[in-house]
C-alpha cells in the first residue's frame, strides 16, 4: 500500500486545479464550484406559513374552549407572493396561504380544517400554541453563512440551494480533457464488421464513461494495432489539445504489451510499472514534460480499477476537488 500511495502521489503532484469559468446554473450540474457561495439573504426570508389557513395571536386565544369559543374577525387574505396591508388588532385574523409571509403582530397559523367559519368570522374551540404551522425567518440557513463550499460537485441540492441564495449562475473550474486510445490487434471498432478472432473495442467507452462520471470530458479515439510508432505519433498529437494521455491493453508482460516502450519513445519521465500480481497492476504510467500518460490493462475490470486508483484522483484535483467525486 505504501508503494501504491507514493506513485500515486507522483502522478497527483504535478496536476493543478484548472483555470475558473462561469457557467448558468442549467448547465452547472456536475461541475465543480471555483468560489464559496455565501447567501445574502435569511431562509426563509420572513416568518413563512406552513398551511393554508388563519394566522393569529396564540395569547389570545388561551380561553377558547368549546363552551366558549372564540371569534375572530379575518381582515383581509394574503396568498404567496403577497404581504399583510392593513392593521390588525389581537381580535383579528388574516386568511392566508402556504407560503405566505405571516403579518409581524401574529405568530401562529390554525388550519382551515380546524376551525369553523361564518362569513368574515373565525370560532376556535381551544387554545392554538406560538409558532404553530410557522417556519420562523432565518431558521434554516441565517444571511452570510456558506450554502455550498468552494470545491463541491455540484449535485441537484447544490443547484437548488444556489438558486434560493439569488444565484442564476457560480464560477466553476474548467474541466480537463482527457484523451482514451485503445490499444491491441485484435480489436475492432463497434459497427464495422466482426472478423474471426477478433472482439469489439469497449474499454475506450467504458474509460470514457468514467471520465464523464468523475468531471472529465473524454476525447475517445479509434483503436489502434500494437505498433509503437502510430501509437506515439497518436499520443504526440493528443498532447496538444488534452491534459491527461490514456491508453488500454499493452501493460502486462507479452510478447505485444508495448506499454514502457511508448512511454520512453515520448520522452517520459518517472516511469512505474506494476505487475498483474501487484496491487494496483498491471498499470505502466510515466509524466511527458509535467503531463500523465496513464497506461491500463487491456482487460476492462483491471482497467477500470486502475483508473479509479491513478485517474479519477488526478481529475480531481484539476477540478479543485474537496470531496470525492461521484462513483
Amino acid at each position: 500500500m505504501h508503494k501504491l500511495n507514493a506513485i500515486l502521489n507522483q502522478f497527483t503532484s504535478i496536476v493543478r486545479p484548472f483555470a475558473v469559468e462561469n457557467v448558468g446554473l442549467e448547465t452547472a450540474l456536475g461541475r465543480w464550484i471555483a468560489e464559496d457561495i455565501r447567501t445574502p439573504i435569511a431562509w426563509p426570508p420572513f416568518n413563512r406559513s406552513l398551511r393554508d389557513g388563519y394566522a393569529l395571536l396564540a395569547r389570545s386565544t388561551i380561553e377558547a374552549s368549546r363552551s366558549n369559543p372564540l371569534i375572530l374577525t379575518v381582515k383581509e387574505v394574503i396568498p404567496a407572493g403577497s404581504v399583510s396591508q392593513k392593521p390588525v388588532e389581537e381580535s383579528d385574523a388574516v386568511r392566508i396561504l402556504t407560503g405566505a409571509p405571516v403579518p409581524r403582530f401574529f405568530d401562529s397559523v390554525i388550519a382551515f380544517e380546524e376551525v369553523e367559519t361564518y362569513g368574515n368570522q373565525v370560532f376556535l374551540t381551544s387554545p392554538v400554541n406560538a409558532g404553530q404551522h410557522i417556519r420562523r425567518k432565518g431558521t434554516i440557513i441565517e444571511a452570510g453563512e456558506i450554502v455550498v463550499a468552494r470545491g463541491t460537485r455540484l449535485g441537484p441540492g447544490e443547484i437548488e440551494a444556489i438558486a434560493s441564495a439569488g444565484y442564476s449562475g457560480v464560477k466553476v473550474y474548467q474541466q480537463p480533457k482527457v484523451s482514451v486510445l485503445p490499444v491491441g490487434s485484435e480489436l475492432v471498432e463497434p459497427g464495422e464488421p466482426l472478423e474471426k478472432g477478433r472482439i469489439y473495442s469497449s474499454n475506450g467507452f467504458l474509460i470514457s464513461a468514467w471520465i464523464q462520471v468523475w468531471g472529465g470530458v473524454p476525447r475517445r479515439l479509434n483503436c489502434v494495432h500494437d505498433n509503437v510508432e502510430q501509437i506515439v505519433r497518436i499520443l504526440e498529437a493528443e498532447r496538444a489539445t488534452s491534459q491527461i494521455l490514456v491508453t488500454t491493453g499493452g501493460t502486462s508482460r507479452g510478447d505485444y504489451d508495448f506499454a514502457p516502450t511508448v512511454l520512453e519513445t515520448l520522452g517520459a519521465t518517472e516511469i512505474v510499472r506494476i505487475l498483474p500480481r501487484e496491487e494496483g497492476g498491471p498499470f505502466t504510467g510515466g509524466i511527458v514534460n509535467g503531463q500523465p500518460v496513464l497506461c491500463f490493462s487491456g482487460s476492462p475490470k483491471a482497467a477500470v480499477r486502475s483508473a479509479k486508483i491513478f485517474l479519477k484522483p488526478s481529475l480531481e484535483k484539476m477540478l479543485g476537488s474537496n470531496l470525492h467525486s461521484w462513483d
